[in-house]
């Protein structure tokens, strides 16, 4: 069956009902019974997913609509439909791992279930009972842990090196069965009292048994911290409540079982690295929970109204939580894994090597052991690069870059000619006259940190950046700005195509740098025979925005006719020093890119923000469809290019993971102002 990228994906919706339900709506299918509960704002996306429209046209009519766009809430609704089978054509759909990285987790692997139950609603909700019910399960599981053992792990250590492992297997398998099923059970009856709902009752095969199971649907309405704070930790203890009651009861040979088996669960329920009860506990007492549902830009004008911080408080206290939980389970981890490795090792190998009858048994052991030290290194990896080395990475690389050999090599004329082709001035030249400047130019190699052009001196050449990175910055007394970073194929060193006044800035290899110097004098002879290029002023412009989409490592990504487009609808605006743009409250109507110069944005009359070239902004207002949320003035003579509103949303809607990335950068940009402004005023 051929497949469908996501901008063409016609989303058609299985027939069901929509139930508003306060600030979400749920949607419900009629076969197969199934429900997805969703913020408000995305009743427009439920409404038109009805195979008529392709998702593209479906975010333009939200535009239209709404006069913005929630990307991320639309692409993450879109996938989690597609993930839980509500599209009727959802296996058309085909998602980069680009759009990926930006959806929710799938379905849980490795369970099959067999629903018996749509949904099963309360007549009312009884908030009272509900208390009186957990704390008392809070109660028996707290009376249950009374027998968790002092030494865990050399209590599991010794009742493996004793226990028959097919009969444990078959014990292990049913207590977990069990536990679960009363788990679940328990979470219908709280939910039901509390939220007056309980989605997707089901049997559902899985590696932890054959069990009854709850969907967790409903959990978004629980809107009451401490409620919710109840209902996850007695999830988490659930099953010493269970061995509370049946311990004393079971002779040994079960009692060891459930113990460890209780033992195991509790572990993997304080894992942060899934989507577990202990996270879901730390997200329910740190954030907020329309926040975290609803599309950040839903909530702008009240968050630049009210200057309100808490949020970003919360925000941090939940990053340093996990962060500290995530340490501490790994470290436990670790050691776990160590110790047995060191305790059963000799052990298993022995009978593995040795190709025993009994060697069965060690031999899933070691599987299970190498795939939970698989597991652990794997999210270890991931959060320090996460957390640690991606923030870092530009540096990291420009060091490992000095350590690279300097072997590149020198392109051939024509290999050259293709490179620059399409840039400005050169794109307007016959190829005999392109040949010839190709000719009369020069390619330079560059170490690390070599300086390409000095600030200063006579402005006698223009270069063409054909493999590397430069960095180019300015120097005013004793002080050195940094300016902007360019990557291939670009141009810099342009102004010499007007005067030859000095060089305004410095130039320097990033690493192995490989330029075309082309001589100004040959350029503009062969333009003044040729009789094309006439105006050295709009290539000149032609060139400054070039240079912005080929070092923009937002924008450099746009097709050359995205880009084109971009051109087309743009105009560039000079200002010079101290000069207003906007207003904070202006109404929106543009976005601006910083070609050349730089900007301080103000809000409420405090400095928040310092862009400079290679920067953009008034981007938050029209995500936002609000008024312009700070003042913005020059630093310095600027040179802007000015795209329309109308202009910008055509290209975010053609291009839905530029809009994603977009609205990403605003909203961090925005929290950062609500971040700086009250220590700001504090000072």
């Amino acid at each position: 069956m051929s497949t469908t990228n996501l901008e063409n994906f016609r989303p058609k919706l299985r027939p069901g009902r929509v139930i508003p339900h306060g600030s979400r709506l749920i949607f419900e299918t009629d076969d197969p019974y199934n429900q997805i509960i969703l913020p408000m704002a995305l009743a427009d996306l439920v409404l038109l997913c009805s195979g008529q429209f392709t998702v593209r046209e479906i975010i333009q009519k939200i535009y239209k609509r709404q006069g913005a766009v929630p990307f991320k809430a639309i692409l993450k609704a879109i996938h989690v439909l597609q993930q839980g089978d509500f599209f009727v054509n959802g296996n058309e759909l085909a998602l980069n791992s680009h759009l990926r990285s930006w959806m929710e987790p799938g379905r849980q692997p490795f369970a099959l279930s067999w629903r018996f139950g749509q949904s099963i609603v309360a007549a009312q909700r009884k908030p009272g009972v509900y208390y009186a019910v957990t704390l008392t399960l809070l109660v028996c599981s707290l009376l249950g842990l009374q027998s968790f053992p002092s030494d865990p792990l050399r209590y599991i250590m010794d009742w493996i090196n004793v226990a028959d492992f097919p009969a444990t297997l078959i014990m292990l398998l049913i207590c977990s069965s069990v536990i679960q099923s009363v788990r679940h059970l328990c979470r219908g009856i709280q939910l039901l009292l509390h939220t007056g709902k309980a989605y997707n009752v089901a049997v559902q095969i899985s590696p932890w048994g054959v069990h009854l199971h709850v969907g967790d649907e409903a959990n978004d309405f629980l809107n009451n911290r401490l409620y919710s704070g109840m209902f996850y930790v007695s999830q988490i203890v659930l099953g010493w409540g269970v061995a509370f009651f049946a311990l004393p009861y079971l002779g040994p040979e079960w009692r060891e079982p459930l113990i460890v088996l209780n033992i195991g669960l509790t572990f993997w329920e304080l894992n942060p690295f899934v989507n577990s009860e202990g996270l879901r506990l730390i997200q329910s007492l740190f954030l907020n929970a329309k926040r975290e549902t609803l599309p950040w830009h839903f909530e702008v004008s009240s968050l630049i109204r009210t200057l309100h911080s808490r949020t970003l408080r919360n925000d941090r206290d939940f990053a340093r939580v996990c962060f500290a939980l995530g340490s501490v389970w790994l470290g436990i981890m670790f050691y776990l894994l160590y110790d047995a490795a060191k305790y059963f090792g000799p052990h298993v190998l022995d009978h593995i090597i040795h190709l025993r009858r009994d060697a069965l048994a060690p031999a899933i052991s070691l599987a299970i052991w190498m795939a939970a030290l698989y597991f652990t290194v794997q999210a270890l990896i991931e959060t320090v690069v996460a957390s640690a080395v991606r923030p870092r990475w530009p540096s990291l690389r420009g060091k490992l870059r000095k350590l690279s050999p300097l072997s590149m090599r020198h392109p051939s004329q024509i290999e050259i000619a293709e490179k620059i082709q399409d840039l400005p001035v050169f794109s307007h030249l016959q190829g005999a006259s392109l040949a010839r400047v190709i000719d009369l130019s020069q390619v330079l190699e560059f170490p690390d940190g070599a300086a390409i052009i000095n600030q200063g001196e006579p402005s006698l050449t223009l270069y063409v950046l054909l493999e590397g990175e430069v960095d180019i910055s300015r120097t005013f007394g004793n002080q050195s700005e940094r300016l902007i970073e360019m990557a291939g194929i670009s141009i810099f060193g342009e102004a010499a195509l007007l005067d030859d006044s000095p060089r305004a800035a410095q130039v320097r290899a990033k690493g192995p740098t490989l330029v075309l110097q082309v001589p100004i004098s040959v350029i503009r002879r062969i333009a003044e025979e040729s009789h094309v290029i006439r105006h050295l002023e709009d290539f000149r412009n032609a060139i400054l925005v070039n240079q912005f989409f080929a070092s923009s490592p937002i924008f450099r990504s746009l097709s050359i006719e995205t880009i084109e487009f971009l051109c087309s609808r743009g105009q560039l605006e000079y200002f010079d020093r101290s000069k207003t743009i906007f207003n904070q409250g202006d109404v929106s109507d543009s976005i601006y890119l910083i070609l050349r110069g730089s900007v301080y944005v103000m809000v409420h009359g405090v400095h928040v923000k310092h862009l400079t070239q290679g920067n953009f902004f008034g981007e938050i207002a029209l995500l936002a469809n609000v008024p312009r949320t700070g003042k913005v003035s020059t630093v310095e003579s600027c040179v802007f290019f000015k795209i329309p509103a109308d202009s910008f949303w055509e290209v975010l809607v053609q291009h839905i993971d530029l809009g994603v990335i977009i609205e990403t950068i605003s909203e961090g940009r925005l929290r950062e102002d609500l971040e700086v402004l009250p220590a700001r005023v504090n000072e």
